[in-house]
């Protein structure tokens, strides 16, 4: 092992690594991207988890996964609500 090797690199060291998204087209419009965007349920430290995405494809994937994730959690008796305490 490396002196340097770190098991749990920030995802900054990864996007670093990969080089610039904006030297990529958009895996979903084709337009250029703007963003390293891990895959859903992927290795965080793997390279082959990253996608390039423009803004706008990056935060609709992200908004689809945040409503897929709710609506699993309703299906399984939760709320799709999060409860705020009450301050008194």
């Amino acid at each position: 092992n490396h002196p340097n090797w770190n098991d749990n690199p920030e995802p900054k060291l990864i996007h670093q690594r990969l080089g610039r998204a904006s030297d990529y087209k958009c895996v979903d419009c084709d337009e250029r991207a703007k963003d390293w965007s891990r895959k859903t349920g992927a290795d965080p430290l793997s390279f082959e988890s990253y996608e390039p995405r423009c803004k706008r494809c990056h935060f609709k994937y992200d908004s689809e996964l945040q409503r897929k994730k709710a609506l699993e959690q309703w299906a399984e008796g939760g709320s799709l609500f999060h409860k705020r305490k009450q301050v008194i």
